[in-house]
């Protein structure tokens, strides 16, 4: 089996893991009515992206000490 076949196989198992997860969500809140809150969905997108190897920026600049109050 070639790696194209293979990551095709692959692209395919995903997307149908995802239909069936999204298929999960739409009946879980037809069943609870709730919504999920937005913090939660940026958490798992986040998780996700890191699982899937997305390495983002940093949006927050470090400011490092000066010399003199690091010794």
């Amino acid at each position: 089996m070639s790696n194209e076949q293979e990551l095709t196989d692959l692209v395919k198992k995903l997307t149908k893991q995802i239909a069936d997860l999204q298929f999960q969500i739409k009946s879980l809140k037809a069943k609870t009515g709730a919504t999920i809150p937005e913090e939660h969905l940026a958490t798992i997108a986040a998780a996700v992206a890191a699982y899937l190897g997305y390495e983002g920026e940093p949006r927050q600049p470090h400011f490092n000490a000066p010399k003199a109050l690091s010794r």
